[in-house]
């Protein structure tokens, strides 16, 4: 009987020990609900997400992430985000980079001092969205090939792959992107014209489906010119032109060989500091004029290099 009391009495300490030990579970991570989809129409959709606890490490950031992909990551998503500690609850809108009739992805996050902690994925079709707009652009002048244009404004995409930049038809390739700006390059095959005091260039700016035109005007950097006169040039020689600023989608070479005659000489290559040419030609004057077209305007020289005249 005294062996069956002390077996009972152990018993029923564990039970309430294991009883005690699981009112007090304390999570680590936050624990929270899949992204809901409160309203969803052309302009965007809304999403909202509750929250159940907020666990025991410290929260930098939530939000939702929404993508094309089925896994919505940093990395290939738009982030809609905040900063600080949820409530029992958070929303946000989605107002930009959604393709109308296209499958989305969304889930809620919340970033711990750890590391990202996700919810499910949740599936949507999207309606479209407002999209971008462009309030101001930072054009360097003057401007050359490969130089860095900002566009700043709002609602834009933070994936480069979402964007498509034209300047006259030529493709830019856009470097840096987020909600507010995005830098994007100059393109080295615009064909430039003969400049005016109205110059303008002509920009199409598509992210998704959402497409703006804009023309801006540009001031065109102008090439620099190195002198070699001593270098001396004999026929069958390659010449070399020296400089700066010198690319464009058509270079032309004409040697001034008198007041009457004009010898037309291809480029046998170009690029941003040379062109060079062959020399299978004759000249009868001292001291030629050589006349290159770069940028649809013309630039005559006489001091880049000597032709001798055997």
């Amino acid at each position: 009987m005294e062996k069956f009391k002390i077996i009972f009495s152990l018993t029923l300490v564990i039970l309430l020990g294991s009883c005690d030990t699981d009112s007090e579970i304390i999570f680590d991570n936050p624990q929270f609900s899949p992204a809901l989809i409160k309203s969803i129409d052309n302009n965007g959709v809304v999403f909202t997400a509750d929250v159940f606890d907020l666990g025991s490490i410290p929260i930098e950031e939530y939000g939702f992430f929404y993508s094309s992909f089925e896994q919505p990551r940093e990395n290939n998503s738009e982030k809609l985000s905040f900063t600080g500690n949820p409530s029992s609850s958070f929303s946000a809108i989605a107002e930009h980079s959604m393709a109308q009739n296209t499958l989305y992805y969304v889930n809620a996050y919340i970033k711990t001092s750890k590391g990202y902690v996700f919810s499910e994925v949740v599936r949507f079709n999207s309606k479209g969205s407002k999209g971008f707009s462009i309030e101001s652009k930072e054009i360097p002048n003057p401007l050359y090939f490969i130089d860095t244009i900002t566009v700043r404004g709002s609602n834009f995409s933070r994936l480069l792959r979402n964007y498509e930049v034209k300047v006259g038809g030529a493709i830019g390739t856009v470097v840096e992107a987020n909600n507010s700006y995005f830098k994007f390059l100059f393109p080295s095959q615009f064909s430039y014209t003969l400049p005016s005091p109205n110059d303008i260039a002509n920009f199409q700016i598509k992210i998704l489906d959402k497409v703006e035109n804009f023309s801006e005007p540009i001031s065109f950097r102008e090439p620099v010119f190195i002198s070699n006169p001593q270098i001396v040039y004999n026929i069958g020689d390659i010449v070399e032109i020296k400089g700066d600023y010198l690319l464009s989608k058509s270079i032309s070479i004409t040697i001034l060989d008198g007041h009457d005659r004009e010898i037309i000489v291809t480029p046998t290559s170009a690029n941003q500091t040379s062109i060079k040419f062959l020399r299978d030609f004759n000249i009868t004057t001292d001291n030629p004029v050589v006349r290159i077209r770069i940028r649809d305007k013309d630039y005559n020289r006489d001091d880049l290099f000597t032709l001798s005249k055997d």
